[in-house]
């Protein structure tokens, strides 16, 4: 005689709309953007635009990073305490920020020059969008040069950049953006 486990429709019933809450609680998170959509990371060219676009259900982002070369050499880094640019000196002939552009469901806004200004040699562009907080994520450099740069906005403004270290030292720098209305 086999021995062959039995469930009541009782038990049957209860453990189906156990699965059923769960399924449509997973296909609720999923369509409210509550989890983090990323666009993936993106190669910056050292010289002209680059286009990161991440939509999820209720956005569309779009980051352009505008870069030029600046040719320096090796021994350019020993003639000067203070650099002229911005060079992290990682690569030959350096590639500076000229401009960051990030509009958000077709609307423009507005990016601190101090957001990007004093960023170079960026390797790769990320945006992540994380319910109404987006992130973009740009790494910069090499080796003990290199740095990830980390700027956090949402629909209307720039809030934050924080910049860490490249060797996993943690945060080296970290610049809150307020938005301020004056009065008439």
């Amino acid at each position: 005689m086999t021995c062959v486990p039995t469930i009541s429709r009782y038990r049957l019933k209860t453990r189906i709309k156990g699965l059923t809450c769960v399924l449509v609680g997973l296909w609720l998170i999923w369509t409210s953007g509550v989890y983090a959509e990323t666009a993936g990371r993106v190669p910056v060219a050292s010289t002209g635009k680059t286009s990161i676009v991440a939509t999820s259900a209720k956005v569309r982002i779009q980051v352009v990073v505008t870069t030029h070369e600046v040719n320096i050499k090796e021994e350019d880094r020993e003639k000067t305490d203070i650099p002229a640019t911005s060079c992290t000196y990682a690569r030959y002939p350096c590639s500076v920020l000229d401009n960051l552009s990030i509009v958000v469901n077709e609307k423009q806004i507005i990016v601190p020059r101090g957001v990007f200004l004093d960023l170079a040699d960026i390797n790769t562009a990320e945006v992540t969008i994380k319910r109404t907080k987006y992130l973009l994520r740009l790494e910069g450099g090499d080796a003990s040069e290199s740095y990830l740069a980390v700027i956090e906005f949402d629909g209307k403004r720039v809030k934050s950049k924080r910049l860490y270290s490249g060797e996993g030292n943690g945060l080296l720098q970290e610049t809150v953006y307020h938005l301020v209305v004056e009065g008439y």
